[in-house]
């Protein structure tokens, strides 16, 4: 996705079903339909979305698109795979924000983990991270400076501290990009406890 932004681009259409792990342990991202350039000021986006996945600003034609967008839906999708649960659709969470932390849930994680999770999930724009450059060292704890005090989120839950970090798993999420690069990526991958694993049912394309 860094690399996807560097051109300009935005994906607009991140969801676990667009993201394809190969034998080798690289990832692949899927379908460039949805895909419009960033760099217009003055445009009118078709409305294309996947509930649970597309931000309250995919929901309008003439919605602030741009990084962020792209950082929505990558943190729903890493929120539904260590919680096995889809997050409320976004336009639903601007008037009653249900949105659970996933250690309401069960799920242990480092702090600065689930902090980054759920920032990239901020409903506005604004509070969450402008680009996936700033969520990956949030994500990966390059800079827990953020977290080191009480930190009160747009998602309505206060979350503070930094944790320790467990027997981890590896999940190969940011390790590339499909349609722009077939290389590894150097910027470390998520890692969660095996043991918090949840089953994904996604829906297969022809």
């Amino acid at each position: 996705l860094i690399e996807i932004h560097s051109q300009g681009l935005i994906h607009r259409d991140i969801s676990p079903d667009n993201i394809f792990i190969t034998a080798g342990g690289e990832s692949k991202l899927l379908d460039f339909g949805a895909a419009r350039s960033s760099a217009v000021e003055e445009k009118s986006l078709s409305v294309i979305l996947k509930h649970g996945y597309a931000p309250e600003e995919q929901y309008s034609s003439k919605g602030n698109q741009g990084p962020w967008t792209d950082v929505y839906a990558m943190g729903a999708t890493l929120y539904r795979c260590v919680t096995g649960e889809l997050p409320p659709d976004s336009i639903m969470r601007v008037h009653n924000d249900t949105l659970k932390r996933p250690s309401e849930l069960g799920i242990s994680l480092p702090a600065y983990v689930e902090q980054s999770i759920l920032r990239a999930l901020a409903v506005k724009a604004e509070d969450r991270f402008p680009s996936m450059e700033d969520f990956l060292e949030g994500f990966t704890g390059k800079n827990q400076a953020a977290f080191c005090s009480t930190t009160a989120l747009s998602t309505g839950h206060t979350v503070g501290g930094s944790g320790g970090k467990p027997g981890l798993y590896f999940l190969p999420f940011f390790s590339g990009t499909a349609g722009v690069s077939s290389r590894k990526a150097t910027t470390p991958s998520l890692s969660i406890p095996a043991s918090r694993m949840r089953p994904i049912t996604t829906t297969t394309r022809p």
